[in-house]
């Protein structure tokens, strides 16, 4: 045991003397690199007040330039909000028409979006519940001037407002949603010309 006690004590001061050394090593590594960026550090100093001036010169500018590009995206994100507010607000009140109004307005899509052939007309459940009497004569009467028949699904389809139209296995989305979402740069564009 007094062997392993030994042994143990000599790998102890190894490591103590190792760590020694290390340490006044590293110690001398700091103080080199230390004098070093002094010496630098006095080198730039001394290398002149003219280039001090023109690297601040520089970084004013930078900043004036910064805060004019922060200006500018600031008033970008202002103006796209009163855009998309303006957008909101003309979906809502599209979507809010009384029944007249909303079924005179998916009367006007469904003509610029009806095909030929037989297909079927899907309105959301509250669409279907204030669908105006005879609404699918007049829709079929649509149908046939474009060469085809369509009769309304008593089936609510997952929309909020607006329509799907299907033909066959081909359904295409007329919801006031994918219509806005189709336009939206268009409808910006438009609103921004208006305003701006």
């Amino acid at each position: 045991m007094a062997g392993v006690d030994r042994i143990t004590e000599e790998i102890l001061q190894e490591a103590k003397a190792g760590a020694q050394e290390l340490l006044g090593e590293a110690k001398k590594k700091a103080e080199a690199v230390t004098e070093q960026a002094r010496e630098e550090a006095s080198k730039i100093v001394e290398s002149g007040e003219k280039e001090a001036a023109a690297l601040l010169q520089q970084q004013e500018e930078r900043a004036h330039s910064s805060a004019a590009m922060r200006l500018k995206q600031a008033m970008l994100a202002a103006k796209q909000e009163v855009i998309d507010d303006i957008i909101g607000k003309a979906y809502e009140k599209l979507a809010g028409q009384e029944a007249d109004g909303y079924f005179g307005m998916v009367v006007a899509l469904l003509k610029k979006n009806i095909h030929a052939g037989d297909g079927v007309i899907c309105f959301s459940k509250e669409d279907l519940q204030r669908l105006p009497a005879g609404f699918e004569k007049v829709a079929g009467k649509v149908a046939s001037e474009a060469g085809g028949s369509l009769t309304v699904d008593p089936v609510p389809a997952k929309i909020a407002n607006g329509f799907i139209l299907k033909y066959g296995g081909v359904e295409e989305n007329c919801s006031l949603n994918a219509l806005f979402a189709q336009s939206k740069e268009a409808l910006r564009d438009s609103v921004s010309s208006i305003l701006w």
